[in-house]
């Protein structure tokens, strides 16, 4: 994990780990407990940056083992100049699939499976059977044309 300071952004990015915290001590080394005193001795902005400096893992990246199963990867960017920018990250080298279950709108199915055409992400249906998933893949080619909504150029 690394933290990472530019003229702009402050930026933190890696994998959330997965752990059950005891009780909140609430004293200066707990991430969510916040001194009312160096809000008034350093200021606002002052205080909020050395809290987050000092809390940002356990703010951002850590959460509870109940999690675990997630695998969650996270990226922080704090903007100082332009609140409202906009900010692209590809995750196409990182997701591998697409399962979708039986109550998704057709038109969102639509959406993900022209979005999955011509590349090497998987799809799949998940569908309950006495109480346990069945995974079937599926080919988004396959699917737009069975939904017969393929246009000529796709």
């Amino acid at each position: 994990m690394a933290l990472a300071r530019a003229t702009a952004a402050i930026v933190v990015k890696g994998p959330v780990t997965y752990q059950n915290a005891g009780l909140p001590s609430l004293g200066p080394t707990d991430p969510f407990a916040i001194s009312k005193d160096n809000f008034n001795r350093q200021g606002f902005s002052q205080a909020a940056d050395r809290h987050f400096d000092t809390h940002w893992r356990g703010l951002f990246f850590e959460k509870n083992a109940d999690w675990e199963s997630e695998r969650e990867y996270r990226i922080l960017v704090r903007n100082e100049v332009e609140h409202d920018a906009a900010l692209f990250v590809s995750i196409e080298a990182a997701l591998v699939g697409v399962v979708y279950g039986e109550k998704i709108a057709r038109g969102h199915l639509a959406t993900i499976a022209r979005n999955l055409l011509d590349t090497d992400i998987q799809l799949a249906e998940a569908r309950w059977q006495n109480g346990i998933p069945q995974i079937t893949p599926d080919n988004p080619r396959a699917l737009l044309q069975r939904m017969n909504v393929l246009d000529n150029g796709g």
